[in-house]
């Protein structure tokens, strides 16, 4: 008879969740997604790729996490954030737009209203205040800087 050995892994922590792509990239998933209209679907958002596997799945969720999709599953739409960001109706309304998108991760906003205004922040001490004050694993600092 066999003894079997029961290993169990315990997480030794997480990081708070954050948008896995930049903005930028978010915004031309969303504006290709949004050519097949305002109501759209998983395939619509993986584009020539698979709706499927870690990837995508981070993908999707940076584009909730910028506010520019609402919804689960299939039944997803454009918000109206992102119709003013693909179709602004001024200048102004692209740039508050985008500002908006980019505060709407809590993570971010919660970085931008700890931060002093109008004064120059160097990287390194921007990694280390997102590891020590809000959870961040060392070891996904640089994606989350990025």
């Amino acid at each position: 008879m066999e003894n079997k050995v029961k290993i169990e892994v315990t997480r030794t922590g997480r990081s708070p969740s954050y948008p896995s792509i930049n903005l930028e990239s978010a915004v031309k998933v969303i504006k290709d997604a949004r050519a097949f209209g305002r109501k759209i679907t998983n395939a619509h958002i993986a584009g020539k790729g698979e709706p499927k596997g870690g990837g995508f799945v981070r993908k999707k969720a940076a584009l909730g996490h910028f506010g520019l999709i609402s919804g689960r599953g299939e039944n997803l739409e454009v918000t109206d954030l992102s119709e003013s960001i693909i179709y602004p109706k001024s200048d102004e309304e692209k740039i508050s737009s985008f500002q908006t998108a980019f505060l709407h991760p809590a993570l971010f906003n919660k970085l931008y209203n700890e931060t002093e205004k109008n004064t120059p922040i160097d990287l390194e001490v921007l990694g280390n205040l997102l590891i020590r004050q809000h959870g961040i694993l060392p070891s996904v600092k640089e994606s989350v800087l990025s």
